[in-house]
């Protein structure tokens, strides 16, 4: 029996035990020479393995249901991609929705409009604020807190956007409207 043989056989051992089976650890055991083939055979094994019953109940609590929900809000909402992005993101730097609204409304100097700015928040994460409205500032400072560029935050909100920020008598609003709908 071949390396490569013996590591699809424990490789279709683990995965069919309910293990984590991530080819990438066999792959990282074989040389250069020996992954492409190691990569088919294993390929080939998961095009023809069985594939688990769907359970309805693991699908709602699975990474896979909050990504399609932030993807049916993108496609909906006025914000691009912003409704799939923006709440891993958040997830990702350890935050809850509160804790990123009063983390960035701080850092824009507007702490006294916390509450504002995380209904601002909340609405780039609906999909339902025109991401057109969002000062360069708003954005470079949520992108710092969620470690990531300013211009992928940007584009990711422009993708699919056609909504135009709202404008109002300057007398309506205060330097927090601007930040979110001024742009």
């Amino acid at each position: 029996m071949s390396v490569n043989e013996r590591l699809l056989t424990e490789y279709i051992a683990e995965h069919r035990s309910g293990g984590d089976a991530d080819p990438r650890l066999y792959l990282n055991r074989v040389p250069d020479a020996d992954r492409v083939e190691l990569a088919a055979l294993i390929d080939g094994y998961l095009a023809r393995a069985p594939r688990a019953a769907f359970d309805p109940n693991d699908y709602k609590s699975s990474p896979a249901s909050t990504t399609a929900q932030g993807l049916e809000r993108s496609f909906r909402g006025s914000s691009g991609l912003w409704p799939a992005l923006l709440p891993r993101l958040r997830a990702q730097a350890g935050l809850d929705p509160s804790q990123l609204a009063g983390r960035l409304a701080a850092q824009l100097g507007a702490a006294h409009n916390e509450s504002k700015v995380g209904a601002y928040y909340e609405q780039m994460e609906r999909g339902t604020l025109p991401p057109a409205g969002v000062s360069s500032h708003a954005l470079e400072t949520l992108a710092a807190i969620v470690d990531r560029s300013p211009a992928a935050l940007a584009e990711a909100g422009m993708i699919g956007s056609s909504i135009q920020p709202e404008v109002a008598a300057d007398d309506e609003w205060d330097e927090t409207d601007v930040l979110f709908r001024g742009g």
